[in-house]
Order: C-alpha cells, then structure tokens, then sequence
C-alpha cells in the first residue's frame, strides 16, 4: 500500500511539473531601431521600433522613460507619446476604462508617473511571434547650447 501512495505521489509530482512547463512563457528583446531628430529649439523627436519575440501568450507590454536628460539629472518635458504597430497608431484611452479587459490596439499614458516618469501601457494579442511597436514622443528643451557648441545627454536605451 506504501508502495502505491509513493507511486501515485511522484506521479502526480511529475504531472504537475510538466504542466508547469508547459505554461512557461517567456519574451526577448530581439531588434530596436531608433531614429531621433534634433529640432534647433532644443528639442528632439524620439521615434523608436522594439521588436518582441513571444514564447507564448501575451496580452500588453509597457514603456518607461525619465523625464531627465540623464538619470537623475535636469528635468524635460515630454509630450506627444504614442504606441503604435506598422506604421498605425494605437488608440489612446484612459488607464481605468481599459486596464482590466486590455482591448487590443489600445493604450493609456501617464505624463506624471511616479513624480519622474511618462509610462505608457499597451494592449495586444501575440502567441507565439514577433511583434514590432512603434513607440514614439517629443522631448522639449533637451539640449544645452554653449557659445561654441551643444551637448546632449539622453539615455535611448535603457
């Protein structure tokens, strides 16, 4: 009888293991692709495409920038954030209309997050695929003119 509970025990065991498994999902980073152009008022346009590659279900994903020319550094101003996907712009709505049933093609930012931050949040549906978003946004007054030259400090990847 010990026999038989110690079999069925490690046979469930080895079940609940492989179901574990089978769950397991997981995503990379594979390409990013950034394009930025510096306006002569300070200001630069941020355009970048993120590639993923799911192992799995996914249903969002999320992007956070400081609003800093270096980490904690000068504060900037940043404004026009947009997701999108091959060339067409997501909707933008509010976090609490969307948050919980995540409608595809959708998302919702925050200028102000955590007091340092524009976090935007976005909706999809991928199994099992590469995905490229379009992620996007203005930073204003990001440059530092001197008399004999201007710098920028921006952190494009973080």
């Amino acid at each position: 009888m010990r026999r038989t509970i110690a079999a069925f025990v490690a046979a469930l065991a080895m079940v609940v293991a492989f179901a574990g498994l089978a769950d397991a999902k997981s995503y990379y980073i594979s390409r990013v692709d950034i394009d930025v152009t510096v306006h002569p008022d300070g200001s630069f346009d941020f355009q970048e495409t993120r590639t993923f590659s799911f192992d799995g279900d996914f249903t969002f994903a999320y992007y956070r920038v400081e609003k800093a020319r270096t980490a904690g550094g000068y504060p900037v101003e940043i404004g026009d954030f947009t997701i999108g996907e091959g060339g067409s712009p997501y909707s933008v709505r509010e976090a609490r209309d969307i948050d919980s049933d995540r409608p595809p093609g959708t998302y919702w930012v925050s200028y102000d997050y955590e007091r340092r931050y524009v976090y935007g949040k976005w909706f999809y549906r991928a199994s099992n695929e590469d995905r490229a978003f379009d992620i996007s946004y203005t930073v204003h007054d990001a440059v530092t003119g001197y008399e004999d030259f201007a710098q920028l400090y921006w952190k494009f990847v973080g």
